[in-house]
């Protein structure tokens, strides 16, 4: 009797092994924080879940406002927004640095148009969810 040929396995690459946090879009969990500003009127603002959209701009973020914030680029793994809040209240600075593929740091100062000599300023984090 002669042996019969058994085929090999071949290797196929997953679907996800292309995908990074820079061309999928992808969902991230932002840290809670409180204000400690001096300002009278607090303000907290968005945290829990958001999704994260690379573009040829820079990348957006959907969270909990009813509008996305349009980022650009300005260093390797940083980006930054800076014009109306999407609640309309004020305007905000938002600089989003991604420290590694799980995990940014988002600074953020915001003016509310009720105080506006009074800046909210905030540090909060983000861990990488899963992609979308």
């Amino acid at each position: 009797p002669s042996a019969t040929a058994v085929p090999s396995a071949t290797a196929v690459p997953s679907a996800t092994s292309a995908q990074t946090i820079f061309n999928t879009a992808s969902i991230w969990d932002v840290s809670s924080t409180v204000d400690t500003s001096a300002c009278a009127n607090k303000f907290v603002p968005p945290y829990g879940l958001v999704q994260i959209t690379p573009n040829s701009d820079g990348l957006a973020w959907h969270n909990t406002v009813p509008e996305d914030y349009a980022f650009s680029q300005v260093a390797d793994r940083t980006y930054t927004y800076t014009g109306p809040n999407g609640l309309g209240t004020g305007t905000v600075t938002l600089t989003v640095a991604f420290t590694s593929d799980t995990q940014f740091t988002l600074s953020q100062t915001y003016f509310s148009t009720a105080e506006p000599e009074c800046p909210h300023v905030y540090t909060q984090t983000g861990t990488f969810q899963y992609f979308r």
